[in-house]
């Protein structure tokens, strides 16, 4: 693991924001923020519940729309054998991209 935020879940929480129906509250400029952040700046979005592990809600939004590599912290840690997308549950009721998210209520 490079730093002490893990790969560990592979579903969101009951919580997570980038689930389609749990109302996060998150004002429509911060949404913006963390999506820029998470596919331009390498940006490390933890769990809700679980603040040691990466958010599986994120990665799961990212998986699906091929945009892990996006991130260097996730490519690094991928290449590394800390994080292994393919145990990701891509069933999960997240968002189908992140402009979905964005746009939520």
């Amino acid at each position: 693991m490079l730093s002490n935020i893990k790969f560990d879940l592979n579903k969101p929480c009951e919580s997570c924001p980038f689930l389609k129906d749990v109302n996060s509250n998150l004002k429509t400029i911060k949404k913006i923020a963390i999506v820029d952040k998470l596919t331009k700046n390498d940006y490390r979005v933890t769990c809700k519940d679980q603040s040691s592990s990466f958010c599986a809600g994120a990665l799961i939004i990212m998986k699906k729309n091929n945009q892990l590599s996006d991130n260097s912290f996730i490519r690094a840690n991928k290449l590394m054998g800390y994080f292994n997308e393919s145990e990701l549950d891509l069933n999960s009721n997240v968002y189908e991209n992140f402009s979905d998210f964005i746009r939520s209520k």
